[in-house]
């Protein structure tokens, strides 16, 4: 029985398709690597300072499962696998405004050293009355901690 012209050229690309097919899969196969035998599902995977084979399979812990992890050590220094989904992390809290009620009446001078007047207080640097402390005074601007927080006073001239 003799083919005809155009199931000769399907025979061709058949073999050409099936040949390449197996090119790829001796490519693709893993050497030497052998399965590690099933683990207690409370043993880690890894421990700090152990070195896994380049492909360890790992059998799951319910025996019906036909699913296998399979860890690739080269995918280590990455610190996760890059198959995995993984959730962003939560976006930070944030701070509530706190409300600021003191009043800075002033600022002075005496002998070189900068006060200020905050509410009834007279402080300067460093000091503390009253849960406000005094940091720094620059100019017009008086920078004061309350309740671990920072801000920032500055006098305004009242015309």
């Amino acid at each position: 029985m003799a083919l005809k012209k155009s199931e000769k050229r399907m025979l061709i690309i058949l073999a050409g398709v099936v040949a390449v097919a197996g090119i790829f899969k001796l490519i693709d196969k893993p050497k030497n690597v052998k399965p590690v035998p099933a683990i207690n599902q409370n043993h880690p995977i890894q421990t700090p300072g152990q070195v896994l084979p380049p492909q360890t399979q790992v059998q799951s812990a319910n025996a019906n499962s036909s699913k296998k992890i399979v860890k690739f050590k080269k995918y280590d220094s990455w610190g996760r696998d890059p198959f995995t989904i993984v959730k962003p992390p939560p976006p930070p809290k944030k701070i509530p405004p706190m409300k600021i009620d003191v009043v800075l009446k002033g600022i002075f001078w005496e002998a070189g050293k900068a006060y200020v007047l905050i509410d009834d207080y007279v402080l300067s640097e460093g000091e503390e009355e009253g849960g406000i402390k005094v940091e720094k005074i620059e100019g017009k601007n008086v920078i004061c901690r309350k309740g671990g927080r920072q801000f920032t006073l500055q006098w305004r001239e009242t015309s």
